[in-house]
Parts: structure tokens; C-alpha cells; sequence
């Protein structure tokens, strides 16, 4: 199926690593890359677009590789927790592109961020023969306090 490419900026880089055919030699270079720094709380804003129950920008707060916490862009109030298993962590996004390239999916379109290594796209189509399984996560504006 068709998949929904947004571009994003950081502002920690300008610099993208990026293929349209992502390998396990690109992921795990991103991934230590992300890892190499040792974060352990910090804090990001992600987009999920897919056929789902919520695609609007959401902040998610992370400690030690765990989300702790959901909450849409423009509001204070968390989502509910079992909402949060929609929107990973950067680790949990790693998993997930792993799992991509494991399973094969039909595509998988992937842009790291050259510095932090962190993916700043990340674009999936599980099956080109069924409809709406495509995702894309657009992270952004990731702090570290």
C-alpha cells in the first residue's frame, strides 16, 4: 500500500542517515550509536500516522528505556496508560525496525539521525497485499534534561 512520508527537522542535526532499504548493518550502526550516549530520561515528540485511533503530535517521556508517560502535544493530560503502547520509546522503536527487517515487511523506509543516531522516520508497510497496515513515526524535538 501507499505509505505517508512527512518530513521532520531536529534540532539536534541537520545531518540524516537514510535508505530506503533499511539493513541490519544500518540499524545496528544507528543503534549504537543511540546507545553509545547512555540517555536515560528524555523526552520526545512523536507522530503516528496509520489507520489508528490517534495520529495527533504526542510527548512522550522516557526513563530508563521505558515510556512513562503520553500526553498529545498541546495538553497536560496524559492518555490513558493503555493507550501508551502506541508510542514506543527511541528503544522501542529500534524493536520495531527490527522486527521490519526480520519478518521481512513489503517496505521499510528509515532516516537516522546522523549525530544521536535516533530515527527521525520511520516507514512501514507490513504486506503489500493488505490494506491499512502501512505506519509511519515522525519524531521530533527529543530533549534531555
Amino acid at each position: 500500500g501507499a505509505v505517508a512520508l512527512v518530513a521532520t527537522a531536529s534540532c539536534d542535526s541537520t545531518k540524516v542517515l537514510g535508505t530506503s532499504s533499511v539493513t541490519t548493518r544500518d540499524l545496528l550502526f544507528a543503534r549504537a550509536r543511540w546507545e553509545s550516549q547512555s540517555i536515560s530520561r528524555y523526552e520526545y515528540t512523536l507522530q503516528v500516522l496509520c489507520f489508528c485511533f490517534e495520529t495527533r503530535p504526542m510527548r512522550v517521556t522516557v526513563r530508563d528505556g521505558a515510556v512513562e508517560s503520553v500526553r498529545p502535544e498541546e495538553s497536560l493530560t496524559p492518555l490513558p496508560v493503555e493507550q501508551w503502547s502506541w508510542f514506543p520509546s527511541i528503544e522501542g522503536l529500534f524493536r520495531v525496525t527490527a522486527e521490519a527487517i526480520a519478518r521481512p515487511a513489503s517496505s521499510l523506509r528509515a532516516e537516522f539521525d546522523a549525530v544521536r543516531g535516533f530515527p527521525h522516520e520511520l516507514s512501514i508497510d507490513w504486506s503489500v497485499g493488505v490494506a491499512d497496515d502501512e505506519v509511519t513515526y515522525l519524531v521530533s524535538d527529543i530533549r534531555i534534561p
